[in-house]
């Protein structure tokens, strides 16, 4: 995400479990894109609640969350949005997905 909105070319080191950005980027600005990542593929667009899910099906990105059973979509339109479409995770069954940590679960 950070990669997306700042422009900035990122590597990951999954076995260290360290994210790296390149260039100078100022701590307000990591923490605006920060909050916009948690505003848009975190946070019940109902209760605004973080308890939610993600979940990919018929090439769209839905939110379902638990505390209030609201179901919403995503915007498709942004970057990260396309990425995570194109890099599905692979899981078991039809509309199945594992989620970004490698657990094999309906969500990402």
């Amino acid at each position: 995400y950070f990669g997306f909105e700042l422009g900035a070319q990122t590597n990951t080191n999954p076995k260290d479990d360290r994210w790296i950005i390149n260039g100078a980027h100022e701590a307000g600005k990591l923490q605006d894109s920060l909050d916009g990542f948690i505003s848009r593929f975190v946070l019940c667009k109902s209760c605004k609640n973080p308890e939610t899910e993600i979940n990919i099906k018929d090439g769209r990105i839905l939110l379902d969350c638990k505390a209030c059973g609201q179901r919403t979509q995503v915007d498709i339109r942004h970057k990260l949005s396309g990425f995570i479409l194109k890099n599905e995770p692979k899981g078991g069954g039809s509309g199945a997905t594992g989620n970004l940590s490698g657990q094999k679960m309906r969500s990402v």
